[in-house]
């Protein structure tokens, strides 16, 4: 084999092991946001944590008081008029939507019309008020309108579109590119014709891999990028998000270790090699040096 055939094949392999090492990166970082984000249930259960749904029912509360004020009626008839399932059934059509890649349409929850027209047609009975049915309605309709303006989710766009394709795609992306990063190893393996020498290119790919995966995630997360960004444009979901991004960064990081783990396994199969290798020829140095 002359040199340059030589240079040219040593070059194609650190290239494979490169892409390699990219496509794990790549699998290790949308297959968490895929068990966090693909299956709306695990989704739900942050979005309806009792955190976010206290945070929005505390100023569902305040916003009520004041539309009732406006209305002229007592607060409790729009206050007492919301519990916790109402809250969890508005927070449910926020992550339909968000997973959709569209924005939330409240007027689709017709419970929360009813809710309210039905709370203040039963204050007007028990207090003997007359009021027409568009005047019920009317009244209603501006709680209705409050409650959507506290429950709405104006998503950035960015993040909408990176849910909707990671519901849609996130396993089989994942999937696709350990898969692809493994026909690239054993196409190494092939150009070295299953020799030591694969090992070492191996080692790199997974060593390089966790090294990134390890800084990137370590950074993130020490630098708390992820609580900074407005992914919805209410707090209370972005608290949710943001904890299951921040989940997601820290297995990104522990996949990181993982790959190295792996990457010092096969650079210490590599040193075995080399270090019996370099035994036996020491061993027949010392021999043709006897025998001379």
């Amino acid at each position: 084999m002359n040199n340059t055939l030589l240079r040219f094949l040593k070059t194609l392999e650190y290239v494979i092991a490169l892409v390699a090492a990219v496509l794990i990166i790549i699998a290790s970082l949308s297959l968490p946001a895929s068990v966090f984000f693909s299956d709306k249930t695990v989704m739900q259960t942050y979005f309806t944590q009792s955190q976010v749904t206290s945070t929005l029912l505390n100023r569902l509360d305040d916003e009520l008081a004041n539309a009732a004020e406006e209305c002229d009626i007592p607060s409790e008839v729009f206050t007492d008029a919301v519990d916790t399932q109402l809250s969890e059934s508005a927070q449910s059509v926020v992550v339909l939507y968000i997973r959709s890649g569209t924005q939330c349409n409240f007027r689709k929850l017709t419970d929360v019309e009813d809710t309210f027209y039905e709370a203040v047609s039963n204050y007007c009975s028990e207090n003997k008020i007359k009021a027409s049915d568009s005047e019920i309605e009317e009244i209603a309709d501006t709680a209705v309108e409050t409650f959507i303006s506290v429950y709405s989710a104006n998503c950035n766009t960015v993040f909408a579109g990176f849910i909707s394709r990671i519901s849609s795609y996130g396993y089989l992306i994942s999937g696709g590119c350990i898969a692809l990063a493994l026909v690239l190893l054993v196409l190494v393996s092939l150009i070295e014709h299953f020799r030591h020498n694969s090992m070492n290119y191996i080692a790199m790919t997974f060593l390089s891999a966790g090294a990134v995966n390890i800084v990137a995630g370590v950074l993130t997360l020490t630098d708390g990028i992820i609580d900074r960004l407005d992914f919805t444009g209410s707090q209370a979901y972005n608290l949710a998000v943001a904890e299951m991004l921040n989940k997601s960064a820290t297995a990104f990081t522990a996949s990181g270790f993982l790959l190295v783990a792996v990457g010092i396994f096969f650079a210490l199969r590599a040193y075995s090699y080399y270090k019996n290798k370099f035994s036996f020829y020491e061993i027949d140095t010392e021999i043709e040096k006897n025998l001379i």
